[in-house]
């Protein structure tokens, strides 16, 4: 309702509470009354469509990264995050998110990830460092 509206910092701000943990563990009877939208892909990739729209890169940051960190991201959560850091100019940055995402996944889902990631790597150092390219190829 608050997107409807055009009221992005309140969405953005109840997205923020839904997705963000409990303080405490809820007992027996409370668990049916506030679910917790903290491992929710969807709950958390809105909040980030929210963020980028909105500009401000240290959220929608912040936001990919406790993605990334609750181990909830999917591979294309990872190519997003990453296509976000390039769009800023943050490529060494994108590239970390590159190398924690192929520790993170195995076959089948690693192969798009490796191919956008010696893509991204090869238009932007193939002619200043060689050595860091051909790391990635052995």
């Amino acid at each position: 309702m608050h997107v409807r509206h055009n009221n992005i910092d309140s969405a953005i701000e109840i997205l923020r509470y839904a997705v963000s943990k409990p303080k405490r563990r809820a007992t027996q009877k409370e668990k049916g009354s506030r679910g917790s939208l903290a491992n929710n892909v969807r709950a958390w990739s809105f909040l980030i469509d929210l963020l980028e729209a909105t500009g401000s890169f240290d959220e929608a940051k912040w936001a990919y990264e406790r993605l990334i960190e609750s181990k909830i991201a999917t591979p294309e959560s990872i190519l997003h995050f990453a296509s976000f850091l390039q769009r800023n100019n943050f490529w060494e940055e994108s590239f970390r998110v590159f190398e924690k995402a192929v520790q993170m996944f195995e076959w089948p889902h690693i192969y798009e990830i490796w191919v956008v990631y010696l893509t991204a790597v090869i238009q932007r150092l193939a002619g200043t460092k060689v050595e860091r390219v051909r790391h990635l190829f052995g």
